[in-house]
């Protein structure tokens, strides 16, 4: 081999595995995405009852709870997916009767994350 030959067939592997993670990356996204859109035909419209069991686990898992030394304590619900959040202000503007003007919001970055996203 020549002195470029060896650099060039690694400058060709590191291609050829670039593409081969593309293909698989967007298989991978198109198979989500078809599972997402059989899941949503399934389940279809929810009803009230759905909401509120779905608004329920949302804030088991993921609000902050009074403690029994501090029962003023605001409802507090901390999470990073958008979809989360909004069904959980639906929940507690639909199900719990709170007005919109009722309610705050506070956003808590990481020093590492991507502000304007």
């Amino acid at each position: 081999m020549v002195e470029t030959q060896p650099q060039r067939l690694t400058e060709l592997k590191r291609a050829a595995q670039q593409k081969g993670a593309a293909i698989v990356k967007a298989r991978r996204i198109a198979q989500t995405q078809a599972i997402v859109e059989q899941a949503s035909r399934e389940i279809g419209e929810l009803a009230h009852r759905d909401l509120w069991l779905l608004g329920l686990a949302l804030y088991w898992g993921e609000g902050a709870k009074q403690k029994p030394g501090n029962v003023s304590a605001r409802v507090a619900f901390s999470n990073s997916d958008p979809l989360a959040v909004r069904v959980l202000v639906q929940w507690v503007k639909d199900m719990c009767g709170v007005s919109a003007d009722r309610l705050s919001f506070d956003i808590y970055l990481h020093e590492s994350a991507d502000g304007d996203r």
